[in-house]
């Protein structure tokens, strides 16, 4: 089990916490909220005289103040995605069930990136790709992310392992010059036709 929001960059992990409260949570709050408030000004204008009609007034006092509050206090937790890891016999294979539904046919079936080349995304609305790896046989999954991209200064960006030229070295005229290796993940250098070379790891790891 891996919970969506550690494998987010922050601005990414912003975004779509915004994304949630103002497209999904809100609109059910605020009818709920508008229709407490409704019941309880009618009641109060009923001027209720019964015990049980005092009650009832009290309750939605109560109903509004927490909904009220509810809003200022809000934690979204994030998705939680179920991880499927086997053996096709070739390959460790992994899955994360993105669907959040346990339908797997929706989601993206991948082996270790340096084996198959292959990414998936986590959803439409993040666009935020990931790779996985597998170690320990089976035992260990390993998912990993962009957490940010780096632009030089003349504007080009330099992104990580996933925006990688087909054929970098003919690529100097853009700043891209081939690929290094950096704590076990290749990635992306930059750097001048005629400067130094330099790296920008950009690959994020978790671990599932």
């Amino acid at each position: 089990v891996k919970n969506g929001y550690e494998l987010y960059p922050k601005s990414v992990r912003e975004r779509m916490q915004k994304s949630y409260k103002e497209k999904e949570w809100l609109p059910d709050h605020n009818v709920t909220l508008a229709e407490a408030t409704r019941r309880l000004q009618q009641l109060e204008s009923e001027r209720p005289a019964s015990l049980d009609e005092k009650l009832e007034k009290e309750n939605y006092e109560a109903e509004v103040e927490v909904l009220g509050n509810l809003e200022k206090k809000l934690e979204d937790l994030g998705p939680v995605y179920d991880c499927v890891v086997f053996h096709d016999g070739d390959v460790w294979r992994a899955v994360l069930d993105t669907s959040e539904e346990g339908d797997l046919e929706r989601c993206t079936l991948l082996g270790p990136y340096r084996e198959t080349f292959k990414y998936g995304t986590l959803s439409k609305c993040d666009c935020l790709h990931y790779t996985v790896n597998v170690y320990s046989d089976g035992n260990l999954l390993e998912i990993v992310t962009m957490v940010s991209t780096r632009w030089d200064p003349r504007g080009e960006h330099s992104g990580g392992p996933l925006s990688r030229p087909p054929r970098p070295e003919r690529c100097r005229s853009r700043g891209a010059v081939g690929e290094c290796r950096h704590r076990g993940h290749a990635h992306r250098r930059y750097g001048d036709r005629n400067g130094p070379l330099s790296c920008s790891h950009q690959g994020r790891r978790d671990w599932a």
